[in-house]
C-alpha cells in the first residue's frame, strides 16, 4: 500500500514519493532441538534471531514501517534506512492425540527492537516480551461412530505498546493527543489473556463426514482498543471491547 502513496504538489501536481522504495530484507537464524521422550510426547527448543534491513522509515523521526499496523490516512515519503532485529527462544511441549486427548503448551520469550529514520534503537510496538499459549481436547465416541469434541486455548502475553497519552494537549483538545516524542513507553497493563473454545460434532458416514462446530473466540470478553478521554469527568480511561465473538460453522469430508 505504502508504494502507491500520494502526495499533493504545491502545484497540483501529484507524485508517488515511495515508487522506487527497495523490498525489506532480512536474515533469519535458527537452531532447533526436538526431543521425545515418550512415544506420544515431543518437546522442541528454538532460538532464533532475525536482522531486518533496508526497512522503509521517515527520514529525521522515529516512524519505521515495522510498526505499522493500519493507517487509511498514510502519504509519507519513505526512504529504505531503517533497521531492526527480533531474537528470543521458543519452547514447546505436545503430547500427541491418544485415548481421546491431547493437550500443548507452547511458550516464547523475546526481544524486539527497531532503528528508525532518527537513527536512534527503541522497542518495537510488538515488543510484548513474552507469549505463552495452552491449548487441548478431548473426544467422546458417540454411537460408536461419531465424535463429540471439546477444544480449548489460552494466551497469556505482554501487550502491545503505544505512545502515553500527553494529558494537557488532551484536556485542551477534549480528545485523546499522544505524545509522539516518546514512541512506545506506554501500554495499558504487562499481561493480556485471550481464551478461545470450540464444540464439535462428527457424523461419520461410510463415504463421508459431516462435522458442526461452535466456536466462541475471546470468550474471556476484554479486548484492549485504546485510551479514551472522558468529558464528564475530565479523565484519561482505558477502553475495552467487551464482546465474545460466536462462529457456527459445517463441513462435509469425502
Amino acid at each position: 500500500m505504502y508504494y502507491t502513496t500520494k502526495q499533493d504538489g504545491e502545484t497540483g501536481i501529484i507524485s508517488r514519493p515511495n515508487s522506487n522504495l527497495k523490498r525489506m530484507g532480512a536474515h533469519h537464524f535458527v537452531v532447533g532441538y526436538d526431543w521425545s521422550p515418550v512415544n506420544n510426547c515431543r518437546i522442541k527448543i528454538e532460538p532464533y534471531y532475525q536482522k531486518l534491513y533496508d526497512v522503509p522509515v521517515v527520514k529525521g523521526t522515529a516512524y519505521s514501517m515495522l510498526n505499522f499496523r493500519s493507517d487509511w490516512t498514510f502519504d509519507n515519503a519513505l526512504v529504505n534506512e531503517g533497521s531492526g532485529r527480533n531474537f528470543g527462544v521458543d519452547v514447546t511441549f505436545e503430547r500427541f492425540l491418544k485415548d481421546g486427548y491431547y493437550y500443548m503448551f507452547t511458550g516464547s520469550l523475546y526481544d524486539s527492537k527497531y532503528t528508525g529514520g532518527d537513527g536512534i534503537e527503541r522497542r518495537s510496538v510488538y515488543d510484548g516480551g513474552y507469549v505463552a499459549n495452552l491449548l487441548g481436547g478431548k473426544e467422546w465416541d458417540i454411537r460408536s461412530k461419531n465424535l463429540l469434541g471439546v477444544n480449548f486455548k489460552v494466551t497469556f502475553m505482554g501487550p502491545f505498546w503505544y505512545q502515553p497519552v500527553d494529558s494537557e494537549a488532551t484536556r485542551i483538545a477534549g480528545e485523546i493527543v499522544y505524545d509522539e516524542s516518546a514512541p512506545f513507553t506506554d501500554r495499558h497493563s504487562n499481561i493480556e489473556t485471550i481464551t478461545d473454545f470450540t464444540l464439535t460434532y462428527r457424523i461419520n458416514a461410510k463415504r463421508s463426514s459431516s462435522i458442526f462446530a461452535l466456536q466462541v473466540k475471546n470468550l474471556a470478553g476484554r479486548q484492549y482498543q485504546g485510551k479514551r478521554y472522558n468529558l464528564k469527568t475530565e479523565e484519561i480511561e482505558n477502553e475495552f471491547f467487551y464482546s465474545a465473538l460466536p462462529f457456527v460453522s459445517y463441513k462435509i469430508e469425502f
